[in-house]
């Protein structure tokens, strides 16, 4: 307190002063200094305060925050309330109408009626189905039509459809269809129009194309075609197969010509072949026969009768019937004597067995050629079979990752790439080592043939654990009982 407030405290005392206005000028003197003492507190407390950290911006809908302010992003840059749309004419109110749709009320879009370009409400509140003609009002739905008979009785004709229109964001895929909820991820119209009909997306096959469809198929099975079973595609042996929209279930095993329009299901048990569609099965694994002919013609035939195999001209020769013999008239003259016997084509052959006059006795020990597992370098050496040259023999098909090939056809996998044969062999299929299946895994059976993964039912078997039904009775691959 300065000299000057003291004294003048110390005179209203002496001139006789209320107490209540001596404590007013007390107080006031000790507030403003408390006053002042807290005023200088606060400003100390707050320079020794760290700075807050700033709360950051929540942006509704798809918004995103940018400069501490919401914006909309590319995709969508039009700002409609919480929303964002693509477009601004899809504002309506606070939400964006769909594609296809136009805002004909607070938040509610409305597809246009066939055959209109405006979109309207009823006077139900629903999305109008007629017509939505202009007024000054704006668009609403048609009246009812008035049509006078000759007669003169009047029939109205009521416009309002039967079943209530598709609330917004829904769509009937066709004319007497449920609502579908397009909008949810779950649901699409599928199906060839006008024939649509409301389908779960994972349901809806071939899509995009003149074989659409929607499946009754669920739990991870297929429809391979309207009205036919549900193949279950997922396990690993069983595949649609065949042309579009004439596809059925079918063993992968037993699918011919898989991704070509010559495509397939072949009823023919896995060691054997259907050569074409309505073909007799061909057992092209007991190294006589195989399929002979041009694709889409191919036909059973013994091997020796296919002629310019792995050709554009490539068939199969019918057998060849021998003259009739005529019995000759009786002679009183010896026989003549025959030569000895010689070695034909294809025979073994040796100094004491030589072969007949034109051949000569091959370094691999046969008359001009080999035949099936006979010894060979090159095609040439092999009279009717192909030449597995990494073998050096004579085969029926030359396996995968084996060299020897010259056409597509002389490959057990159907592929010849350079004078290799290469691709795998899938489930169930006769093999020689892992690497000729696909799975890496060649069954090695020691009563029988091998098989990639699994021995099928009907073959021999040394245990159960090699079967593909898991029962191995009697040294045979048995269905369970």
């Amino acid at each position: 307190m300065d000299d000057r407030k003291f004294d003048s405290l110390v005179k209203s005392l002496a001139a006789g002063s209320s107490r209540r206005s001596v404590l007013k000028g007390i107080l006031g003197l000790g507030g403003a200094a408390l006053a002042g003492g807290t005023l200088l507190d606060g400003e100390s407390e707050a320079a020794r305060r760290p700075s807050p950290t700033p709360t950051p911006v929540k942006c509704p809908g798809n918004q995103i925050p940018s400069g501490g302010t919401c914006v909309c992003p590319a995709s969508a840059p039009n700002k409609c309330g919480p929303d964002c749309c693509v477009t601004a004419a899809q504002c309506c109110d606070q939400a964006c109408c769909q594609a296809g749709t136009q805002c004909v009320a607070e938040e509610i879009c409305c597809p246009p009626p066939p055959g209109s370009t405006l979109a309207c409400l009823s006077a139900q509140g629903t999305c109008c189905t007629t017509e939505c003609v202009g007024t000054s009002g704006g668009a609403v739905c048609a009246p009812p039509t008035t049509t006078t008979t000759t007669t003169t009785t009047t029939t109205t004709t009521s416009t309002t459809p039967t079943t209530s229109a598709c609330p917004p964001g829904q769509r009937q895929c066709g004319t007497g269809q449920e609502c579908c909820d397009i909008f949810d991820e779950q649901h699409e119209c599928c199906g060839v129009a006008p024939n649509e009909v409301c389908c779960l997306r994972f349901q809806c096959v071939n899509p995009g194309t003149a074989n659409e469809f929607c499946s009754d198929c669920t739990g991870g099975l297929r429809q391979c075609a309207p009205g036919q079973e549900c193949c279950d595609i997922f396990d690993e042996q069983h595949t649609c197969c065949g042309t579009p929209g004439n596809e059925v279930c079918c063993l992968r095993s037993q699918c011919r010509n898989p991704g070509t329009a010559d495509e397939f299901c072949s009823p023919c048990p896995i060691d054997q072949r259907q050569c074409g569609p309505g073909q007799e099965c061909c057992d092209i694994f007991d190294e006589q026969h195989t399929c002979c002919g041009t694709p889409g013609n191919e036909v059973c035939c013994l091997r020796f009768q296919c002629m310019l195999p792995g050709t554009a001209e490539e068939f199969c020769a019918p057998p060849t019937t021998p003259p009739p013999t005529t019995t000759p008239p009786p002679t009183t003259t010896p026989p003549p004597t025959t030569a000895p016997p010689c070695g034909e084509v294809g025979a073994a052959c040796n100094a004491s067995n030589p072969c007949c006059s034109g051949q000569t006795c091959s370094r691999f020990g046969f008359c001009t050629c080999s035949p099936t597992n006979g010894g060979c370098d090159a095609l040439a050496d092999c009279c009717l079979s192909p030449c597995d040259a990494t073998d050096h023999v004579c085969v029926g098909c030359i396996p995968p990752n084996h060299s020897g090939c010259t056409a597509d056809t002389q490959c057990c996998t159907g592929t010849c790439n350079n004078g290799s044969c290469v691709g795998c062999f899938g489930s169930q299929f006769n093999c020689n080592a892992d690497i000729d299946c696909c799975s890496g895994n060649c069954v090695e059976v020691v009563s029988g043939p091998d098989w990639c993964d699994c021995v099928p039912n009907g073959w021999q078997c040394d245990n159960s654990t090699q079967c593909c039904s898991q029962n191995c009775a009697s040294g045979f691959c048995q269905p369970l009982p």
